[in-house]
């Protein structure tokens, strides 16, 4: 649907169809969940009312407005397109969904990590879980005595608790 075809409804007439078109101007309205701004099209622009979602890192992009929520409205005789939090927000060029093959299985992308630097890493937890488990023995005093197989355990509980947390 067109901006110019927009301003032709009634208002409080809700959208059903995708709008697209640029953000600009945006600006957060102090006090009130809202954000405003103008929505364009290569032939028109309308004010924008955002109820309950910024639209400020939108601002400058190209968007397609989807879903529940758009509204036409007016103020003081000027049109104006409503949107709201359940409004569909998407930047045309950016795609949030991974890439599918035609079949529809997801297309294998490159790993990021080497096998080397992996083993390297867990090399370097293994070290430092081992120097837990010896401090681990220091601190009982001799009390109990760790044996190679309880460091080690120690050591890969350490690893292994180190990667849950993406340390």
């Amino acid at each position: 649907m067109k901006i110019s075809e927009i301003k032709q409804l009634n208002d409080k007439d809700y959208i059903k169809e995708s709008v697209t078109g640029r953000i600009s101007s945006t600006k957060n309205v102090e006090g009130k969940n809202r954000t405003i701004g103008k929505f364009g099209d290569d032939h028109d622009t309308i004010d924008l009312t955002a109820f309950g979602k910024d639209i400020r890192r939108f601002d400058g992009k190209e968007v397609t407005l989807s879903g529940m929520g758009i509204r036409k409205d007016s103020y003081n005789g000027y049109a104006k397109l409503s949107i709201n939090e359940r409004t569909k927000i998407d930047v045309l060029g950016e795609s949030s969904e991974p890439q599918r093959a035609p079949s529809g299985r997801v297309v294998a992308q490159k790993p990021t990590v080497s096998l080397e630097s992996v083993a390297d890493d867990y090399g370097a937890k293994l070290v430092m879980g081992y120097k837990v488990a010896e401090s681990v023995e220091m601190d009982l005093d001799g009390r109990i005595q760790l044996s190679d197989e309880d460091k080690r355990s120690i050591a890969i509980s350490f690893v292994i608790e180190a990667n849950r947390r993406g340390v």
